[in-house]
């Protein structure tokens, strides 16, 4: 019996020490976390200027000349099929 208090004594201190260590983990990352979304935070708006400038200087449709085209088509269809009901 004194044995097993013996390791359920050691198995405790084990998981306080573990605790410990992630209260400080824990603490730390709170610490950074600021500082590091700052930084993806730069660093997304680098990437996005730089999309940005390869979209234009390939000359790729957005997403509103993309909707400008497919409106076309649809009317085209529209008409199309006015056409030929006739």
């Amino acid at each position: 019996m004194l044995a097993n208090l013996g390791l359920y004594a050691r198995v405790f201190e084990e998981v306080q020490d573990q605790l410990q260590d992630a209260r400080k983990a824990i603490e730390k990352a709170r610490k950074e976390a600021p500082s590091t979304q700052k930084a993806l935070v730069k660093r997304g708006e680098k990437l996005l200027d730089q999309i940005e400038k390869l979209v234009k200087k390939a000359d790729v449709p957005t997403s509103k000349d993309f909707e400008k085209q497919a409106k076309r088509l649809r009317k085209a269809i529209k008409d199309l099929a006015k056409r030929i009901r006739n």
